[in-house]
């Protein structure tokens, strides 16, 4: 689908998990979560063109409710503790395998994470509920073709999945995904199996 900054993303990837959300704003005053007026819902906006993309904050005002932000650099060990545990849990979900990420050393991962918040072609997501990091995801804008943006690493703990965190991390990569200039559209790429 194409991408729009100027309307909500789609309801489909919000139904559901903004339904009791609060019309407030999220923290720093950033504006959050709005009723789309055709439909009565919740959507998501963006939070305005060129705006840093440690910006993005998204909550629903319910306690033990998942938060979505990006990623600070100095979070590298919460994303490689995060990362590790995601290969773990689900080994063919992903591109990369734990054995190759345990061989990492922690100066790879510092890069790896340091490239990504500073970056306006990258965007690693942390879901955190209480204060606790339960999920990751990584949106990244195609080296080859600015227009496609791809969604990478969408993983939430198993203990904390139904709970919204992962339509969340969904919803904040679509909605950074929208506010950048060339890109049209996001591929989520899954691996197929049992």
């Amino acid at each position: 689908a194409a991408l729009s900054r100027d309307r909500p993303i789609d309801s489909m990837a919000c139904e559901n998990v903004v339904a009791d959300a609060d019309q407030g704003r999220c923290e720093d005053g950033l504006r959050c979560l709005e009723p789309v007026p055709s439909s009565g819902i919740a959507g998501i906006y963006p939070l305005g063109i060129g705006e840093p993309v440690s910006g993005i904050v998204l909550n629903l005002a319910m306690n033990h409710t998942p938060w979505v932000r990006s990623f600070d650099a100095s979070e590298w060990p919460t994303y490689k503790a995060l990362r590790l545990r995601a290969l773990a849990d689900a080994p063919d979900a992903f591109g990369g395998t734990l054995a190759a990420e345990q061989g990492r050393v922690d100066e790879e991962w510092q890069a790896r994470l340091a490239r990504g918040p500073s970056s306006r072609t990258d965007l690693p997501l942390v879901a955190t509920t209480d204060q606790q990091a339960v999920g990751l995801a990584w949106a990244r804008v195609d080296d080859a073709d600015p227009t496609v943006a791809h969604l990478y690493q969408l993983w939430v703990a198993p203990e904390f999945r139904s709970q919204g965190a992962g339509r969340l991390l969904l919803a904040a990569a679509i909605d950074w995904a929208a506010r950048l200039a060339n890109v049209r559209t996001m591929v989520l790429g899954v691996t197929c199996g049992d």
